[in-house]
């Protein structure tokens, strides 16, 4: 179960924004023990200026690390209800976990806490349940959309010659 208050705009019930710029930022979304979830994120962000801008997406850059982990790694972690965090996980641009509390997610990009301030950008965040049936299209619906499409065709020519055959006889 995904909870979000229920003024929230139907949809984005599911995402979240995290800045570049900013430490722990809770998602405003619950995940429930033993379910399983799906996050994917999207966007650009600057984690330095100097010498020259780098530009990084949820993956990270793998030039520089902090804490073991690519500079600009999404990371995330679970606050369960009146306990402590439980430790982070990395996420990158796409990970699918079973919830091992339920809790409010939190999220945020890897950087040393003493670099957040010249960070620019963020992130989009969005959590579903894994089990979900994906309505966006890839470039292999077409082809199944094309096969299926040329299945029921000639199943119905071969249905059409069959009785024309049959009419003849």
């Amino acid at each position: 179960m995904l909870f979000r208050s229920p003024l929230a705009d139907e949809a984005a019930l599911n995402k979240a924004n995290i800045r570049a710029d900013r430490g722990w930022q809770s998602a405003v979304l619950r995940v429930e023990k033993g379910t399983k979830y799906v996050i994917t994120a999207a966007g650009q962000f600057t984690l330095a200026q100097q010498p020259k801008p780098w530009i990084s997406e949820a993956g990270g850059i793998s030039f520089d690390y902090f804490g073991g982990r690519p500079l600009g790694l999404l990371l995330a972690t679970i606050h369960p209800d009146g306990r402590e965090m439980l430790p982070e996980f990395a996420v990158g641009r796409r990970h699918e976990f079973v919830a091992p509390a339920s809790g409010t997610l939190y999220f945020r990009l890897n950087n040393s806490w003493s670099r957040l301030a010249d960070n620019t950008g963020q992130v989009t965040v969005d959590v579903q349940h894994a089990d979900r049936k994906s309505t966006r299209l890839n470039s292999s619906h077409f082809v199944i959309s094309y096969a299926v499409f040329f299945l029921q065709t000639n199943t119905l020519l071969s249905s059409i010659h069959l009785l024309t055959c049959s009419a003849t006889f």
